[in-house]
């Protein structure tokens, strides 16, 4: 069974919008890093693959690159939360 669902703002509902926008979150950058890894491998071998972008492992500096990106991507969406939380 699960457990009662940690509640971190007065109204229930505020909550529950929270969780539906971190979903939508987690997929756009799911999303983002596929873009990524679509241009990289045209910018290599000129097209695409579903093999090639399922193998597809980034360089370390891609790898830099698109965990900067997320910070700072994750630090724009918390932004309104941390505002109203500090």
């Amino acid at each position: 069974t699960r457990g009662k669902r940690p509640q971190f703002f007065a109204d229930p509902g505020t909550d529950q919008l929270l969780g539906i926008v971190l979903g939508v979150v987690q997929e756009l950058s799911v999303l983002r890093d596929r873009v990524d890894a679509i241009h990289a491998l045209l910018d290599r071998k000129g097209m695409v693959t579903r093999e090639d972008l399922e193998a597809y492992v980034p360089d370390v500096d891609a790898a830099a690159a698109a965990a900067a990106e997320r910070t700072a991507y994750l630090q724009r969406v918390f932004r309104v939360i941390r505002s109203e939380a500090g």
